[in-house]
């Protein structure tokens, strides 16, 4: 029962973590720009502006 509960767990945040993602990237396509992906990036990986050229 243990090893359920930590899969369940393991989906649960890997889920959250899909939706987290995708809403910040749907976030930043609203804004445009040509920086808007580098934004992201940064975004992705802890921390940036975003912005760009």
């Amino acid at each position: 029962m243990d090893a359920l509960e930590i899969a369940l767990l393991f989906v649960a945040a890997a889920l959250f973590a899909v939706f987290v993602f995708l809403k910040a990237a749907r976030t930043d396509r609203d804004d445009g720009g040509n920086g808007s992906v580098h934004g992201f990036e940064g975004d992705a990986e802890g921390g940036g502006d975003g912005g760009g050229d």
